[in-house]
């Protein structure tokens, strides 16, 4: 067994999607914007994927694999996709994934350092505000109002990441703290879709990319029981 730490470089803008990018019927929306972060599904996939290019079991076309192929496929992987329900049923044990034991969460990576969300209320305190002697109802009962002190409504709750490791030049409990405006690099394209009608409006579309700040990159562990090699991945 051997703990990865793996780390993904994208080359350049990303878009990574979900089940709510552009929406479903009446709530379809022509505007698409990338998730920050792939999902973790998403990782898994690529993980599985290239452990079979690496272990010279893939093929591109799926009609060029035979009978016999199957048997090292699952041996390397696992022969069934993730299943959110069997996830929940006997602490996921129903499920496997072959040679990758343990898959954990996505975080960001810069010189040596792990950055992960902020708490929303990281620089915000509560104080005790009463007037009227006004109640508010909170998990229960208060005769108070609770004030949140340093929130600014127009610039809304923080969108933060902050570092596992202390500041290396200071003496003090200080971590690094960043904003997500300085990592994640938007840029707008605008397209149109290749199957709409002739005489048919509406199908002109935005989608909003994201490209990582010069530095960071995506990393996470994991537990694989197979060697891997550096390598260039799609995801």
């Amino acid at each position: 067994m051997t703990d990865y730490l793996i780390r993904l470089k994208p080359v350049d803008i990303f878009f990574f999607g979900s089940e709510q990018t552009f929406g479903y019927g009446i709530n379809t929306d022509y505007f698409g914007i990338s998730n920050p972060f792939p999902q973790q599904t998403a990782l898994l996939g690529m993980l599985r994927k290239e452990i079979l290019i690496q272990a010279g079991e893939y093929k591109e076309n799926a009609a060029d694999y035979e009978a016999g192929d199957y048997a090292q496929m699952d041996k390397l992987i696992g022969s069934k996709s993730f299943n959110v329900d069997a996830a929940f049923k006997d602490n996921g044990n129903d499920q496997d994934f072959g040679c990758i034991k343990m898959l954990f969460p996505l975080f960001l990576y810069r010189e040596g350092d792990y950055f992960i969300r902020a708490p929303f209320d990281l620089n915000l305190n509560f104080d005790k505000f009463k007037k009227n002697k006004a109640r508010a109802y909170l998990n229960k009962e208060r005769d108070f109002i609770p004030l949140l002190k340093g929130y600014d409504p127009k610039k809304g709750i923080a969108d933060q990441f902050i570092s596992h490791y202390k500041k290396k030049d200071k003496k003090t409990d200080e971590k690094i703290i960043v904003d997500s405006d300085d990592i994640f690099i938007p840029l707008t394209k605008i397209g149109i879709d290749k199957n709409r009608d002739e005489d048919e409006d509406g199908k002109f579309f935005k989608q909003k990319f994201y490209r990582l700040q010069e530095g960071y990159e995506f990393a996470f562990f994991a537990e694989i029981d197979h060697k891997l090699q550096n390598s260039i991945v799609s995801l």
